[in-house]
């Protein structure tokens, strides 16, 4: 008997060692992560390396900011003087210019300056001047405040706006990956901008205990972020009204300045297996409010499984190859359109 109860103390003990080892290890991985987070409140980092806190749009590109192999050797961000990626442009009105607003597969994240499609339809139509106003994190509200403020000025003769699905649902939060965001809604027929100016100790608190990868914070904001559809459970039906709207307001604004609006829907890996959930009420949207409205998912899928995939990075965007390709899609459907600076031909250099 004795020695049949000295057998679970044989094993009790090493258990209890293992488990107070793994308590332990936690308890350094949590206390590490809180330091971390305090250290990156305290030297008030931005939500990336090449960006800065905007009291309008939460946060935008630091201009003359240069990171040089961002995303690897030979791949860098360039940020211009204006706040841009790419080289320097003059502020002053200059025919061909195309502005392409959108997120980071519109601003190339994973691939170096030039690389991306938007600096790709230049490279196509030699006549084009690109601008490219994408921002990793943007909803297309973040992207439509953005060109109102400082894309409008510039008298683009195109503009180019893209959006991925995921570029709607993120107007329905005021936080995005820990970070700051305004909110637009749609009250007493206007445009209501909210939420701003964005707080910045949410920018910067919010975006230091996201670096330090707070598992539980993490939970927490995503919670957030679903609670933010106001108890709505469609998606679709909670952007509408702001979408609509917002369309409007764009395609009103660019038609008195004399500038082609231009919706570009990019896929995303996801829609090579299911259809996009956003996409039907974009169409919707352009055809009521005659708009053009370039869909590239139906080019994408018609491509061979091999070469649809060698269109991705790792991460998901674009590689040089999916940027390439986009480029050229975009271009021609941009000619079909009757586009200016795009209405020949294209070039390649």
């Amino acid at each position: 008997m004795r020695h049949g109860k000295r057998i679970p103390a044989l094993v009790l003990y090493p258990a209890s060692w293992s488990l107070l080892i793994l308590v332990l290890l936690v308890l350094i991985e949590g206390a590490a992560s809180w330091a971390l987070a305090v250290r990156s409140v305290a030297f008030r980092e931005p939500p990336d390396r090449h960006t800065r806190y905007d009291s309008l749009l939460g946060w935008s590109s630091e201009p003359g900011r240069i990171v040089e192999q961002a995303y690897g050797p030979g791949a860098p961000i360039r940020i211009n003087s204006l706040g841009f990626r790419g080289e320097e442009i003059d502020s002053g009105a200059r025919e061909g210019r195309v502005v392409c607003s959108g997120d980071s597969f519109t601003f190339g994240q994973g691939v170096g300056n030039g690389q991306d499609w938007c600096h790709g339809l230049a490279r196509l139509n030699e006549s084009l001047e690109p601008v490219n106003m994408g921002q990793p994190g943007y909803g297309v509200d973040q992207a439509y405040l953005w060109y109102m403020r400082d894309g409008l000025p510039l008298n683009p003769d195109v503009h180019v706006f893209a959006f991925v699905e995921g570029d709607f649902t993120r107007m329905l939060t005021a936080v995005m990956y820990g970070t700051g965001k305004p909110i637009l809604r749609v009250s007493g027929g206007q445009l209501e901008v909210r939420n701003v100016p964005v707080p910045r100790l949410r920018h910067t608190i919010g975006r230091a205990i996201e670096r330090a990868e707070l598992r539980l914070v993490r939970l927490g904001s995503g919670l957030r972020r679903r609670l933010a559809n106001d108890g709505n459970t469609n998606a679709v039906e909670a952007v509408l009204p702001v979408a609509s709207l917002l369309f409007e307001r764009l395609r009103d604004v660019n038609e008195r300045q004399g500038i082609a609006t231009i919706l570009v829907y990019l896929p995303t890996e996801v829609n090579l297996r299911k259809p996009s959930g956003m996409l039907e009420m974009v169409e919707s949207l352009a055809a009521d409010l005659g708009l053009n409205l370039v869909d590239l998912t139906p080019a994408l899928r018609m491509l061979p499984a091999h070469e649809a995939a060698g269109m991705f990075l790792a991460d998901g965007h674009y590689s040089v190859e999916g940027n390439r390709w986009v480029a050229e899609v975009l271009s021609e459907r941009l000619r079909a359109l009757g586009v200016p600076g795009v209405s020949q031909p294209a070039s390649a250099n």
